[in-house]
């Protein structure tokens, strides 16, 4: 019985998340250059979608798991991009990003860390009006319900959204307007290298919504779930 259990587990999941669809191809003719891809995010289901993406930039891969996941305390900027991975063809393993602070030789100067602090104080200020303006409730987080409700694809039945992005060797991650860690997965111009890019939905999404924002997108799913798209081969051109 908890086989059987485990069975229809897996295969309820896994009919869930084949309801959206990422597909990707090499550049685009609105992007000539072989640096970009053109993104495909297709709702598949006969359902109205909400899909939690923040379609600003793509996310590097990299073992910091901590900012990766939306639930976590971690930075909250970038945490619903599309995360890229990349490897080199004649490998199997992916490529680690390295990250590096941004400016580090003002990490450590007393006008870097008062600059930290007053924008700190303006995010708190920023995120109090937030939570009147909508009527957020207490013990909702502010800044994560700001994000997630400012980076929503809503897609009817068959509908989808495309878009390009530009591949970079580097990424930058900001925690703050100063402090900003850049990420870098050190490609060498002109060589192939294997692609796929992976939605990561949180699952416990509808706790950062407040019940009037519940009210509002009752009429949609809230898509939630692990989505990877298929593997392109993408050439590497330093511009």
């Amino acid at each position: 019985m908890e086989k059987l259990l485990q069975f229809i587990l897996i295969f309820s999941s896994i009919f869930t998340f084949s309801q959206i669809e990422i597909k990707i191809a090499p550049s685009d003719k609105r992007f000539p250059s072989t640096q970009y891809i053109k993104i495909e995010i297709l709702n598949k289901s006969n359902h109205n979608y909400i899909v939690p993406l923040d379609t600003l930039d793509l996310r590097p891969f990299d073992d910091n798991y901590d900012w990766k996941d939306f639930d976590k305390k971690g930075v909250v900027e970038g945490s619903l991009r599309l995360q890229i991975y990349m490897k080199d063809e004649r490998y199997k393993q992916y490529l680690f990003a390295d990250n590096l602070p941004i400016h580090v030789n003002e990490l450590l100067t007393k006008e870097f860390v008062d600059k930290l602090n007053s924008e700190y104080e303006e995010k708190l200020k920023e995120q109090e009006e937030w939570k009147k303006m909508n009527n957020i409730e207490d013990g909702i987080d502010i800044e994560k319900n700001r994000y997630l409700t400012e980076n929503m694809i809503f897609l009817r039945p068959n509908e989808k959204i495309t878009f390009c992005k530009k591949v970079n060797d580097g990424y930058v991650l900001s925690f703050s307007k100063s402090q900003k860690i850049g990420y870098f997965f050190g490609l060498i111009n002109n060589k192939n290298y294997k692609l796929h890019l992976e939605l990561v939905a949180p699952k416990n999404i509808k706790k950062y919504l407040s019940k009037k924002q519940k009210k509002e997108f009752s009429k949609y799913k809230i898509f939630t779930g692990i989505v990877k798209s298929n593997i392109i081969s993408f050439k590497f051109k330093n511009d």
